[in-house]
């Protein structure tokens, strides 16, 4: 059972700042129709990170630790800055407007003509949004920064969510989500998973496995990142992502104090497609299997993708039978409805 030694886990989550956003736990549901769909007598399920709140999903455990940062920083607004489908934004717009919060979110890309999706969502919910051509990475940081000044001019107070803390808010979520697991297989609300797979390009993934490391249980975890390694824009910091993983574990290591040895990191990328933002094929037809079977919606950029890859592994044999999969959703369906050209030029494929 996943209950080996939390005390660690738990001593790094009291040490900081919290908000309590989320009243979870997030159910843990079996697929038991796409088993049969797909006629494998491997175990399906999935951990619904989706339902943390309303159109919502897995950032919102980051804001908790983000916002006992902002509280602790005794700020005025929170800056962020990401893609044109960034998950991320759009919650930051929604929590900051529950929670009273002035919001500054930078898009990456020019405004489209017709707002959809997550950037519609940004502006409904009362976000200060501005569009600015760029690339991940240095040029987020070079605009936060810029716009941290013209704030604090303005005799405000930003909060900036970036490197290192965004990275360690992440991972502290998601230690977080590990506990609560645990609590829910303890509770025989899930099932001891074999393996979790989930979309992540790193921050969720490292929370997770690093959890699990200080536990000691030996768990295995796959993470599925929404794009290539040289798209991000942090390829001149680390030769590739495990690489980049290793340097982001070593960097909490020593926020955190904690004692732990280099994490064994299960990347891929096989179903990344032609990049970030771009759906395939088969990211559509994961989309499309799991809304007909089981009446979940993915996104075909993030989850789909995710899905596919756990799909795929089933496919080809990897999984003894009785092997039970977690799938965690990690939330983003917001982004389905700016695929409609995708989806129409693959009609049908449900297989």
């Amino acid at each position: 059972m996943l209950r080996a030694n939390l005390a660690p886990v738990e001593a790094i989550l009291a040490s900081q700042q919290r908000r309590q956003l989320n009243d979870g736990p997030t159910p843990v549901q079996r697929l038991r129709r796409l088993e049969q769909h797909l006629g494998t007598d491997v175990e399906l399920w999935i951990k619904r990170d989706d339902l943390i709140r309303p159109m919502c999903g897995n950032k919102v455990r980051y804001l908790e630790f983000v916002l006992g940062a902002y509280d602790g920083a005794r700020a005025d607004c929170l800056i962020h800055c990401g893609g044109i489908t960034s998950n991320y934004l759009a919650q930051i717009a929604m929590v900051c407007a529950a929670e009273g919060i002035p919001a500054h979110l930078i898009v990456l890309g020019e405004r489209p003509e017709t707002l959809q999706a997550n950037v519609l969502v940004e502006e409904v919910f009362g976000a200060n949004v501005q569009f600015r051509p760029g690339r991940f990475g240095t040029s987020c940081s070079q605009f936060k920064s810029q716009l941290a000044q013209k704030l604090k001019d303005d005799g405000r107070h930003p909060y900036v969510i970036d490197h290192p803390f965004s990275n360690f808010s992440a991972i502290l979520g998601y230690m977080a989500c590990y506990i609560e697991l645990t609590g829910q297989v303890a509770e025989h609300d899930a099932p001891q998973p074999d393996h979790i797979f989930l979309c992540s390009a790193g921050n969720s993934y490292l929370g997770l496995r690093l959890a699990d490391d200080l536990a000691g249980n030996g768990l295995a975890i796959t993470t599925c990142p929404p794009l290539h390694w040289s798209e991000s824009g942090l390829d001149a910091i680390a030769p590739d992502r495990e690489a980049f993983l290793r340097k982001k574990a070593d960097e909490f290591r020593e926020f955190c104090g904690a004692s732990f040895g280099d994490p064994e990191i299960d990347v891929d990328v096989s179903q990344v497609g032609d990049g970030y933002g771009q759906a395939t094929a088969a990211s559509i037809t994961a989309v499309r299997l799991l809304a007909s079977t089981e009446g979940i919606l993915l996104d075909p950029i993030y989850t789909g993708k995710a899905m596919a890859v756990m799909l795929n592994r089933i496919r080809d044999g990897r999984f003894a039978s009785g092997t039970r999969l977690l799938f965690l959703h990690t939330g983003g369906a917001l982004n389905l409805f700016t695929y409609a050209k995708a989806f129409d030029a693959h009609a049908g494929s449900n297989h």
